[in-house]
């Protein structure tokens, strides 16, 4: 899994990426217990279990509970994963390789059109009415612009650096 995320952020198999997977690989059921997968997973399990009656709207409901729970947009579940030792102890290869995948990633205008349109991001920014019709494309279009702006790449970088590296400071905070 990790090396076909490296392979689609174009992070190459250096010597900080080996050691991550590595490390990832034999921690990973550690890391996801520290994390609070384990028992969210099992909670919203539990819950959709009562709450519902077929199998296919346990299985459905319990799906999105739980990708809701564990996104990049959850401050907590962020915070958890910046502050496991896991991280911490990798801290130096883990912004490596992050920083590499973000700025190869940044660098192929393809791959951010792509994601912008799985995404579906414009779409999710304004509403498109009937009788007002919206450019869904112009505005993915200056999302792309927005994005390959290296005053903001370089504020996303420092911003990710500080946020990994003052982990323990952060960790005091309840959002974003």
């Amino acid at each position: 899994m990790l090396n076909k995320l490296f392979r689609f952020i174009n992070v190459h198999n250096n010597q900080h990426a080996e050691h991550l997977i590595n490390v990832i690989s034999n921690d990973f059921g550690d890391l996801l217990n520290r994390s609070g997968v384990f028992d969210q997973t099992i909670n919203i399990l539990i819950e959709e279990i009562k709450n519902n009656e077929g199998i296919n709207d346990v299985l459905s409901h319990a799906k999105d509970r739980i990708l809701n729970e564990l996104t990049p947009a959850n401050f907590n579940f962020i915070k958890k994963l910046v502050n496991d030792p896991l991280v911490q102890n990798n801290k130096e290869k883990v912004l490596s390789v992050v920083l590499e995948g973000i700025t190869n990633f940044l660098n192929d205008e393809t791959k951010i059109r792509k994601v912008i349109n799985d995404l579906n991001l414009a779409s999710l920014l304004v509403t498109n009415e009937q009788d007002s019709p919206i450019n869904l494309e112009l505005i993915n279009n200056m999302i792309v612009l927005a994005i390959k702006n290296p005053d903001l790449r370089d504020a996303l970088k420092i911003s990710i650096n500080d946020f990994i590296e003052r982990a323990n400071v952060y960790n005091e905070n309840q959002s974003w």
